[in-house]
């Protein structure tokens, strides 16, 4: 099915891979909409739609991918011939992954910090480099 374009823009300028600084978000979209102005001057009803509700979504879709980053985090539980994962059956007795899916989950999680590790770097060079173009006026 058809995503909603609102929801798109969301989740590009939200993803974790390639990082949009958060300054920038607004110079994208009206990068995109003056883009997509026709040769009347008008922009398509999709895109005039998905800027109207994309404020009223971002917040929405800033929590999922919190979630989805912070998911890294957690213990997983293992999983049952459906392909399911299965859930602990209280909180005392928890069920636990079996050791070599405890190991690639480890594995998964150390990746996963050296990429942020990464990106936080990356940003902060983006950030110094951005107030040396300020200060120079350029």
């Amino acid at each position: 099915g058809w995503d909603d374009p609102a929801k798109t823009l969301a989740d590009f300028l939200l993803q974790p891979r390639i990082v949009v600084a958060p300054g920038r978000h607004r110079e994208l979209l009206d990068a995109l909409a003056e883009a997509a102005v026709d040769e009347r001057g008008t922009r398509p009803p999709w895109l005039v739609g998905a800027l109207e509700r994309l404020p009223l979504l971002y917040p929405l879709l800033g929590l999922k991918w919190c979630v989805i980053m912070l998911n890294a985090f957690c213990q997983p539980a293992p999983l049952l011939v459906s392909g399911r994962r299965a859930c602990p059956p209280s909180p005392s007795q928890p069920l636990s992954a079996p050791e070599p899916a405890r190991e690639a989950e480890a594995s998964r999680r150390r990746t996963l910090r050296a990429q942020l590790g990464r990106a936080q770097s990356r940003a902060t060079a983006v950030r110094q480099e951005l107030a040396a173009v300020q200060r120079t006026g350029g």
